[in-house]
């Protein structure tokens, strides 16, 4: 889907990024992860041509973007900031339906895929719809940016540091919705951010850069399993095998039977979550399906082995 071949970026005499080359397939959640000035937010700009290449370059569907009109390029791909960006004078709806409306797109249909989409992210339409963006918290304005982002249904996704701006329980829960939301939206997305944690948690794949170089790329598993040098290892942290439990699912590691009068943790909930609660004074904790049915238990001798 998205190609870097050989991609440089110079201010002046000075390279932030160095011959980056990679791959990003259909559907892939490709995480782009390092300290500050590594050139992750730069390399997402060059995408859509935000900014432009000072060497290499970069395919979308085999088609070089320098050929593609760059107004046309930008409003076929999704793009979620920081900062969030609502328009303030704009209704709710009517921020949604910015990019259909510039692709003018039939009025009905617009306010169809906004009504959907602000579903969607959990803000009920009829409660929300007509509100501006002052009115709504951090985590709803930020919930209704993604909205906005892939209204006019794009195939690729740009995301910078999206949920930095919030509070850590919101972000926690956008960082569940957006699990959740990434399954029916089908979309290729390219994802900046300075936390390792949401990295692991979010990633298919996880690209560490430092200097303006790739350091490693590779599944978020093999990443903190086996990183690459000293300072992808420093990097990740001494806590990095901890972080790997956030991958693997309760259910990976849970034996069969029950516990009597242990509590639950719920199915889709990781081997971290567990451990935290079994080191919270949980003996043991039992695992439930989707019917509060209990499927097995888990201790944390099972997390040890």
């Amino acid at each position: 889907m998205i190609k870097l071949e050989h991609v440089v970026k110079a201010y002046g005499e000075q390279e932030v990024l160095k011959d980056i080359s990679f791959e990003i397939a259909k559907g892939e959640l490709v995480v782009l992860i390092g300290p500050s000035g590594c050139g992750k937010s730069t390399l997402l700009r060059l995408i859509n041509r935000m900014i432009e290449l000072s060497g290499g370059r970069i395919l979308i569907k085999d088609r070089d973007t320098r050929t593609l009109d760059p107004v046309s390029l930008r409003l076929g791909i999704g793009y979620v900031i920081q900062s969030i960006g609502l328009f303030s004078h704009m209704t709710i709806f009517e921020n949604v339906e910015v990019v259909p409306s510039l692709l003018q797109q039939n009025k009905k249909l617009r306010r169809e895929r906004a009504r959907e989409l602000l579903d969607m992210m959990g803000l009920e339409p009829a409660q929300y719809g007509q509100r501006y963006p002052k009115e709504l918290s951090g985590g709803q304005q930020q919930r209704v940016g993604i909205a906005r982002a892939i209204a006019a249904d794009p195939e690729i996704m740009l995301m910078d540091e999206p949920f930095s701006a919030v509070d850590p329980i919101t972000r926690e829960q956008l960082q569940d919705h957006f699990l959740g939301l990434k399954t029916q939206i089908d979309k290729t997305i390219v994802f900046v951010t300075h936390d390792v944690d949401e990295a692991v948690k979010l990633g298919d794949r996880i690209c560490i850069l430092n200097q303006g170089l790739v350091q490693q790329i590779d599944s978020p598993k093999a990443l903190l399993h086996k990183p690459a040098n000293d300072f992808v290892a420093s990097f990740l942290g001494e806590d990095r095998e901890l972080k790997r439990l956030s991958r693997i699912p309760v259910t990976d590691v849970m034996r069969s039977g029950a516990h009597p009068e242990a509590r639950t943790i719920e199915k889709h909930k990781s081997a971290k979550d567990a451990l935290n609660r079994l080191l919270a004074g949980e003996n043991s904790l039992n695992v439930i399906d989707d019917q509060n049915s209990i499927i097995g238990t888990v201790n944390l001798q099972d997390l040890q082995g």
